[in-house]
């Protein structure tokens, strides 16, 4: 591996598409085996949509998905930055780099009551509305400029423990804020926030 300090600054790796770029790019062919599941359906009328059962696939290479990933760095850097593409809605999905912090966002679902009184004279002790807390929801995010992300990601691809940063806001985890550099795939969806909906494949510390 030429990179030595790549497995102590790596924060997140998308090992499925690190491993289908490396098989693009090198032409390699791994050990495939797909095995069908099949399934009893519900009822004859979903036998029409299905095809009756399901099919999973594994692959096996001979090198681990960090030695693919070192590999693969010229490839990856030929990928732009976000910030130089003039990137809008209904747009096809881009690949891109951020340069950036990543962070923790959180957002308050609420309900608004109005009482409103049909016959006599309304009560003075009663608010004529009220706010009822519904719950809270944490997720990943990324800051990039003047852009801003809400991630997507799959838990089980952050390195050990940065994952658990999510479900600790609500009783540890104040603030976090990440120097990152981060390959991501952008999505023409946005958040009532504004920001944009995006998938990551790499995240790295800053000055990796």
């Amino acid at each position: 591996m030429k990179n030595k300090r790549l497995p102590e600054k790596l924060i997140y790796l998308d090992s499925e598409f690190v491993s289908r770029l490396y098989e693009s790019e090198f032409d390699c062919s791994p050990k495939t085996q797909i095995t069908r599941t099949e399934g009893i359906q519900a009822s004859a009328s979903l036998a029409f949509f299905s095809g009756g059962g399901s099919s999973s696939e594994s692959r096996s290479y001979g090198i681990s998905s960090l030695e693919m990933l070192d590999k693969l760095h010229n490839r990856l850097l030929q990928y732009p930055d976000f910030a130089t593409l003039d990137y809008k809605m209904d747009s096809p999905s881009t690949y891109c780099w951020l340069e950036g912090v990543l962070g923790i966002s959180k957002i308050k679902v609420t309900r608004t009551k109005q009482a409103i009184t049909l016959i006599g004279k309304p009560d003075s002790d009663k608010k004529a509305k009220s706010e009822e807390f519904i719950g809270e929801e944490a997720f990943f995010s990324f800051k990039s400029g003047n852009a801003k992300f809400a991630l997507s990601p799959t838990d089980q691809y952050f390195m050990s423990g940065i994952a658990a940063f999510k479900g600790l806001t609500h009783l540890l985890v104040d603030r976090l804020s990440l120097p990152s550099r981060a390959l991501v795939r952008v999505f023409s969806a946005n958040t009532s926030f504004g920001e944009w909906i995006a998938t990551p494949l790499v995240i790295y510390d800053t000055d990796c």
